[in-house]
């Protein structure tokens, strides 16, 4: 094999003379450095936030279902529809239970008045008014 020669500065196309770099050229070259960094330091930050989304996903469907998991041991089973169509059926069972609960509520106090409709005077009164046999 051919052996190489150190290069000579007097052999090259610049006769050995310093390369002189115009200003332009060198500024175009610094800022698409700095476009780059700013865009890898982008990347970077994007990244890291991506991670952290999901890892509050994470961290949020973990909470649901203990959520879900204390709900069906008190109340019973959650309705299949509940817990296929949601990403959180936790909190659609708790929202259905709260529901239900208000409607028995309502019904409770159309039908009878509510557990207090009666004071003692009116217990009283309507006691005394009947005939006795």
């Amino acid at each position: 094999p051919r052996e190489r020669r150190a290069a000579d500065p007097r052999e090259s196309r610049f006769w050995g003379f310093p390369v002189f770099h115009a200003a332009a050229a060198e500024g175009a070259r610094v800022e698409a450095m700095a476009r780059r960094l700013e865009r890898s330091k982008a990347e970077r930050e994007n990244a890291k936030a991506c991670k952290a989304r999901v890892a509050q996903a994470r961290r949020d469907q973990l909470r649901d279902y203990h959520v879900l998991v204390r709900l069906v041991n008190r109340y019973g089973a959650c309705p299949g529809e509940i817990y296929c169509t949601t990403t959180e059926p936790g909190a659609a069972y708790e929202k259905f239970l709260a529901t239900r609960a208000s409607c028995l509520v309502r019904w409770w106090r159309r039908l009878a008045g509510g557990p207090y409709r009666f004071s003692r005077s009116d217990v009283l009164a309507r006691s005394e008014s009947q005939p006795e046999a």
